[in-house]
């Protein structure tokens, strides 16, 4: 979440692969109701801690929400993430952990070694996923792979790609049964990716783009036929006077998870909007049954 950049190129790539124009999909109201999903990318202490307090009220209560405590677990359990995930955990909301896959390596990111090379992606990605168990134990509900790929394999050929996003969602789910897993390609994946992980983010960018149907942000027609409780929306650099026009759009393009924020790059994840409660209140509002919380994960020992 923290490269838009290549987001963008890998966006462009998408649209010149052919697919079919889709049409606004059947509104996710229609079939559940929407949930708001936080990436939390913000201290539980300081000047945001009252952000973490509004998420455990009901008026501000998220479904799902992605902590981060430094493009991963970090080295060492954190104080304070102890006691603001196990709060956020208990009062009923999603508890994901942020684990970058840097592509794994097929465009070139390196790991915090300086390798490239998939292998050592895999043993990084794996490690991220076994520290945030160990160090926040039954208080994580699952793990959010970020910088994903969305193309099949190289040059959209095969499954040599998706291969290695199937195999990190399995690895999380043998060894923490009922784990909720989500990919973030930011952009609408090919098809192959629908059964990749639990919870797909096919848009991550801003307003402008979002509105821009034909042009920046167009989603794949597969999209519209998905379950809408798999697909995640993130649209930042939105005003307030945006947001009922968002929240709409999102359910017409069958995003049953959605986030809107008014911040901006280079960072729009680090702290609430000023209209998150009215966010929350609008998902709320689109009538139907709400996703059930996965099993409660078993914390590796």
């Amino acid at each position: 979440m923290h490269d838009v950049r290549l987001r963008t190129v890998l966006a462009a790539v998408l649209l010149a692969l052919p697919q079919a124009t889709a049409a606004p999909a059947q509104a996710a109201e229609a079939v559940l109701g929407q949930r708001v999903a936080v990436p939390a990318y913000f201290l539980p202490s300081g000047d945001t801690a009252a952000d973490w307090s509004l998420m455990n009220t009901a008026a501000g209560k998220p479904g799902l929400q992605v902590a981060n405590v430094a493009n991963g677990p970090d080295d060492e359990a954190k104080p304070a993430y102890i006691s603001a995930l196990a709060a956020a955990h208990d009062a009923g909301i999603k508890v994901i952990g942020y684990v970058d896959t840097g592509y794994f390596g097929t465009t070139g990111f390196t790991t915090r070694l300086g390798s490239a090379s998939a292998d050592d992606w895999r043993a990084q990605i794996q490690s991220d996923v076994n520290k945030w168990y160990r160090f926040y134990g039954s208080s994580i509900d699952g793990i959010f792979f970020d910088q994903a790929q969305s193309l099949c394999g190289p040059a959209g050929v095969g499954d040599a790609w998706v291969s290695l996003y199937r195999e990190a969602t399995a690895y999380v789910k043998k060894y923490h049964p009922g784990a909720t897993t989500v990919i973030n390609p930011g952009v609408s994946p090919n098809p192959c990716y629908a059964d990749a992980a639990d919870i797909l983010v096919t848009f991550e960018g801003p307003y402008g783009s979002y509105l821009d149907r034909q042009g920046s942000y167009l989603p794949a027609a597969w999209e519209a036929r998905h379950d809408p409780r798999r697909i995640w929306h993130l649209v930042y650099d939105v005003p307030a006077s945006g947001l009922a026009t968002v929240m709409s759009l999102s359910k017409a393009n069958n995003a049953g998870y959605v986030y809107v924020t008014d911040d901006v790059l280079p960072n729009p994840w680090d702290r609430l909007p000023p209209y998150h409660t009215a966010q929350v209140t609008a998902a709320k509002g689109s009538g139907g049954t709400t996703p059930a919380a996965p099993p409660r994960p078993v914390a590796s020992q």
